[in-house]
């Protein structure tokens, strides 16, 4: 079996003698008595992590920070780390050295176990604990590991990566929510996703508020899966970082310039720190709270003839719970042409420099004398050699700048440059003086060392980021990996003073030799010929391949043990489960280079098709994963199996006969592949008419249950001759016959065997029908006495209770022993103009008083006429009057046709007159007039004339008419 989690003794050997050797302070062993401190000890050591309950499988960042009688102690001063779960990435094992830098010394801990890593951190007399929580990630779905930053502004719009599984790619279909609010998705892999936060509203502004980071994959589908949330807080005043200027503002293309990014609260930590010019990182070479000096990033120009300005930002704290970022837009212009344009002034000039020498590594305080510099720092650009100085301070006639780092033809050679100084930059005044060979850069050349590689392994097929800890690194270095004829040249991704980040050469094709191999690291400075090597740091590894599964398919309901045929496997393994409703971890059995065993647990279908059960088999994949290999996602990972699900099958019942009380008999069911727990149904024509939850499973051949008693409903009815009968004018049950159908409750799998028991009846008699007879009146009329007629019941058994159904309003029923009478006055069933005539269907039902009971009924029609419908209002819709004068009988509007006695006229005007002024000349009657009063306003009104009749019951015929009146 490989393993490469922990290097080789050399390397260890080698590890231990540069980190002691290199230690500002070499520390004393630790306490025996398991971290305690002695009396006199005056060192305090604080610790802290960016979790304490991180997955197993991923990593944390543990800080401590030391005090020696209340000062902190000097950056260089090594801190020893043990645990005794997992392995810390800069080493891969439970020990490591880190010095301090910055204030604080920073190790990364990571462990693919579940369990409790108690992380101890030494210097001289102290030894100070903290636990860290390995939990188990969640076996099915999505879930989230950790949250950086842990927090950030109200305002939103910050990057945020959330680190965690089984995200998938589709960003289409993936949604992540802060507090509810959606986030954007800048990118997305399956374990990572970067987003920019959405803003938040705090109901106090003075107060965080702490929300829920949620991830749904799916989003918008039958299928989505949130993860369990996790925290991020958002305030809206606190420290934060902000930039307040960038200096000098502007630079070439080609980078590798020294600018100064000014603000506030940067902290000095330069291992976390982060500085970006158009998202692309710079090269910090130091950093203070409110300063921090940087190389710039090369810019390509998407027009080598025009100038493009980007953004600058910092982000501090990269990777811990306290992780902020700050963006000045627009702040740093990479200049066109390849050089910055210089003209001459007569009152800007050089008198002179002092110093006039200094290192190449740079970082002089030098004084430039001269006139007509002006005194705004920013309008400002000053360069030795072509490479831009820090200025931190100006006037009319002085300039104070630190100098630039400057890379000697020769190492041992002195080299005297050009200074000049642009004044007014940007401006349409801006100009430039000169003082040729001004400055001499003297050599002063750093050794590199390495203190530590991590991670120290990676795949064959794919390049592996790897960070190089040391000092003395100075851009540009090269790194190196292997040997002899197999040594190569790695991509270089970023270099500080303490760091170098490069990728591994894919071993494939011209570097097949790295393939499998453990292999030193070099460092070469090109411009000093400085050099430090790590022998046998790096240990290559071929990707696993997955070819088979065998067996390929098993049973639902059991445990199934399945072996993966292969190469190159690798503890750990992690291994799933994943159908379209179902995604579960696997128990691993055990693991060879060639073969990985798995067990495959039972299954409940009742977790499918929306918890019905499909009564299908259900396919899907065997995943796997190793954790400890970085190798890219390979197909071959995935395999197929399927769990088999089978059909039930009924072959007898017996008894085939019951009776219909059921109760005293047991049925036993014979077939196959039946299982706790069972249902029974009986049916009849598709309709249940019995269950039986829960029947008693003797074996997959065979159940029994205890028969249900069947209703009388349930019987199927023959015509028959009554008692004292001559014709077929009664009905009688008899024996019928039903359905059994038996369904497995987890698979809704079910079999149903036609006609298989025939229950027979308690009562076979045969029971006379009930009749109603009776002659109804065909019509009524309305508000006139209706005398509807009188019906009657016979056959089955007295007394007979009646419902009768459709009667027009103001007609009722009442009943008797065996008869029912139909009377009433007909009334409106709603105010309006009514029908002249209306029909209603009537029902007349009737039921017995037998066990069971029967019923019978008759129905007929009555028509309702309505002499007084359809009621209207006639006449001129358009009239004019004369205010006093009397009626025009031309204008008479007439109620009816016939209508009822004593109807009633009321009207309303638009614009609304005077009281009185627009009238009627008569209330009641069948006609009536509209007049206007004298003194009426003369113009023009519309008029609703409603027309009521005094119809019998509580509605009313109802009528209006609206007429435009002209008054003059």
């Amino acid at each position: 079996m490989r393993r490469f989690l922990s290097p080789s003794l050399a390397l260890l050997g080698v590890l231990a003698l540069t980190l002691t050797g290199c230690s500002g302070d070499t520390p004393t062993s630790p306490s025996t008595d398991g971290g305690g401190t002695p009396p006199s000890c005056a060192v305090t050591i604080n610790l802290a992590a960016t979790s304490v309950t991180p997955l197993a499988g991923s990593a944390v960042i543990v800080r401590a920070s030391v005090m020696r009688s209340g000062s902190p102690v000097p950056d260089g001063t090594s801190v020893v780390f043990t645990t005794d779960l997992g392995f810390f990435l800069e080493t891969g094992l439970p020990t490591v050295s880190k010095v301090i830098s910055g204030g604080v010394a920073d190790v990364t801990l990571g462990s693919v176990d579940v369990g409790t890593a108690h992380v101890k951190a030494t210097y001289d007399c102290k030894t100070q604990p903290i636990d860290i929580e390995f939990d188990a990630p969640p076996a099915n779905g999505p879930f989230i590991s950790s949250v950086n930053p842990a927090s950030g502004s109200c305002a939103g719009a910050e990057s945020v990566t959330i680190n965690g599984g089984r995200f998938g790619t589709d960003t289409g279909t993936t949604r992540v929510t802060f507090g509810g609010a959606p986030a954007s998705i800048q990118t997305q892999e399956d374990g990572r996703l970067v987003v920019r936060t959405p803003s938040r509203t705090l109901a106090n502004p003075q107060v965080p508020e702490t929300v829920d980071v949620v991830v749904t994959v799916n989003a918008g589908t039958a299928g989505a899966v949130a993860t369990p949330p996790k925290s991020f807080t958002y305030y809206c005043v606190d420290k934060r970082i902000s930039i307040s200027s960038v200096v000098p503002a502007f630079g070439k293309p080609e980078g590798a310039e020294e600018v100064v990014v000014n603000g506030v609260n940067f902290g000095t930590s330069v291992a976390t720190t982060r500085v970006t010019f158009g998202g692309v990182a710079a090269t910090i070479t130091a950093q203070q709270d409110s300063a921090i000096t940087v190389l710039t990033p090369r810019h390509l120009l998407a027009n080598p003839q025009v100038s493009e300005t980007v953004d600058v930002g910092v982000t501090i704290d990269l990777g811990l719970v306290s992780q902020q970022s700050a963006l000045l837009p627009q702040s740093f212009t990479y200049t066109a042409g390849g050089t910055i344009p210089c003209g001459t002034r007569p009152d800007l000039f050089i008198s002179s420099l002092s110093p006039t020498s200094g290192s190449a590594a740079g970082g002089t305080p030098v004084t430039i004398s001269g006139g007509g510099f002006g005194s705004s720092v920013s309008a400002l650009r000053v360069e030795f050699g072509g490479q831009a100085a820090q200025v931190l301070s100006a006037s009319g006639t002085s300039i104070s700048v630190s100098t630039p780092r400057y890379t000697l033809a020769n190492p041992d050679v002195p080299e005297s440059v050009d200074v000049v100084v642009y004044a007014n930059v940007g401006q349409p005044t801006q100009a430039c003086a000169q003082a040729a060979d001004a400055y001499t850069y003297a050599p002063g050349v750093t050794d590199p060392v390495i203190y530590s590689i991590s991670p120290v392994t990676g795949p064959n097929d794919a390049s592996t980021r790897v960070t190089i800890f040391g000092a003395g690194f100075q851009f540009p270095m090269q790194v190196f990996v292997g040997e002899g004829d197999c040594r190569r040249e790695a991509p270089v991704v970023s270099v500080s003073a303490d760091q170098i980040v490069f990728l591994t050469p894919i071993a494939s094709g011209g570097n097949v030799c790295l393939a499998g191999q453990l292999v030193g690291i070099e460092v070469v400075n090109p411009a000093t010929g400085k050099r430090a090597t790590s022998p046998d740091s790096f240990k290559y590894y071929a990707c696993p391949t997955a070819s088979v599964a065998t067996p390929s398919y098993g049973p639902y309901n059991q445990k199934t043990t399945v072996t993966i045929n292969g190469n190159n496997f690798e503890e750990p393994v992690e291994a799933w489960f994943e159908a379209d409703e179902v995604n579960f971890r696997l128990t691993v059995v055990s693991v060879s280079s060639n073969f990985i065993v798995v067990e495959l647990p039972p299954i409940d279908p009742r977790q499918l098709g929306g918890g019905d059960g499909t009564c299908a088999n259900v396919s899907g994949n065997i995943r796997l994963a190793f954790p400890s290999l970085a190798c890219p996602t390979n197909p071959s990972w995935t395999l197929l199996y399927t769990y088999r699900i089978p059909e039930l099958q009924i072959a007898t019942v017996s008894p085939a006969t019951l009776p219909q009380t059921g109760g005293a008999s047991t049925v036993t069911v014979t077939g196959a592949n039946f299982e706790d727990p069972m249902t029974v149904e009986i049916l009849k024509n598709g309709a249940v008419q019995a269950t039986i939850n829960n029947a008693a499973v003797a074996n997959s051949g065979a159940l029994s249950f205890t028969a249900p008693a069947m209703p009388d409903s349930a019987f199927n009815q023959n015509p028959c001759i009554p008692p004292g009968g001559t014709t077929v004018t009664g009905v009688q049950y008899v024996p019928t016959s039903f359905d059994v159908r038996v369904t497995n409750q987890r698979t809704s799998c079910s079999a149903t065997l036609r006609n298989a028991i025939v229950y027979n009846p308690i009562d076979t008699t045969c029971r006379a029908p009930i009749l109603v007879t009776g002659a109804p009146n065909p019509t009524a009329t309305l508000c006139t006495a209706y005398a509807g007629g009188t019906f009657t019941a016979s056959g089955g058994t007295a007394p007979y209770n009646f419902s009768v159904t459709g009667l027009p309003n103001g007609v009722s029923f009442a009943p008797a022993a065996t008869s029912v009478t139909i009377s009433g006055t007909p009334a409106l069933a709603a105010a309006g103009s009514g029908a002249a005539s209306t029909p209603y269907s009537v029902t007349i039902s009737v039921t017995d008083a037998s066990a069971p009971t029967q019923t019978g009924s008759t129905s007929f029609t009555v028509v309702l006429n309505d002499p007084g419908a359809p009621f209207a209002v006639s006449g001129p819709g358009v009239q004019t009057v004369t205010a006093g004068a009397a009626a025009v009988p031309a204008n008479a509007l007439t109620a009816g046709p016939n209508g009822f006695p004593a109807i009633a006229w009321t009207a309303t005007a638009s614009p609304t007159p005077a009281a009185g002024a627009i009238q009627l000349s008569a209330a009641s009657g069948t006609t009536s007039t509209l007049t206007a009063a004298a003194g009426t306003t003369p113009g023009a009104y519309t008029v609703t004339v409603t027309a009521t009749d005094s119809a019998c019951g509580a509605f009313q015929h109802q009528a209006s008419r609206s007429v435009n009146l002209t008054v003059n």
